[in-house]
């Protein structure tokens, strides 16, 4: 392992993480880790290279790790940008499925004005086929009055 605090490499954390989990009755956090290579936690926060392997032991809020960086630092931007396009693009992943079920939703109201105006159709089509129901028996009256139609 390095000597100097701050000489931190991601071998270390590695090498620290495997240790910590042999002994399996030890609860892995960057706190145990820190202790473990014999460094402070803002060493470990503050190395972006060391981050990647730090992840699954960094406390999870909302689903985004939470990294303490100095305000006004490049990693800070960076941080906060990437913040705002999560957001961003939850956001557009919220409208896109919002705008999906709007067109679901014209569809449908295209479809029930459709069959609306074929149930229109139909029961026209029905008064008619009554009316020639009537007709016809009418006819085959006449018919079997003059003779013309035996039953």
């Amino acid at each position: 392992m390095s000597n100097k605090k701050n000489e931190v490499t991601v071998k270390d954390v590695r090498d620290a993480i495997a240790k910590l989990k042999r002994r399996k009755s030890v609860k892995i956090n960057i706190t145990v880790i820190s202790k473990e290579i014999g460094c402070s936690r803002n060493v470990l926060y503050n190395k972006s290279e060391l981050r990647e392997s730090l992840k699954p032991y960094m406390k999870i809020n909302n689903s985004k790790v939470e990294m303490k960086v100095k305000y006004g630092t490049a990693e800070y931007y960076k941080q906060a940008l990437g913040k705002r396009n999560d957001e961003c693009d939850e956001l557009y992943n919220k409208l896109k499925l919002a705008m999906a079920k709007i067109i679901d939703n014209e569809v449908l109201m295209n479809r029930i004005v459709m069959l609306e105006e074929e149930c229109k159709r139909l029961n026209d089509n029905s008064h008619r086929v009554r009316e020639l129901e009537v007709e016809n028996r009418k006819l085959r009256e006449k018919l079997l009055t003059i003779g013309y139609m035996k039953l």
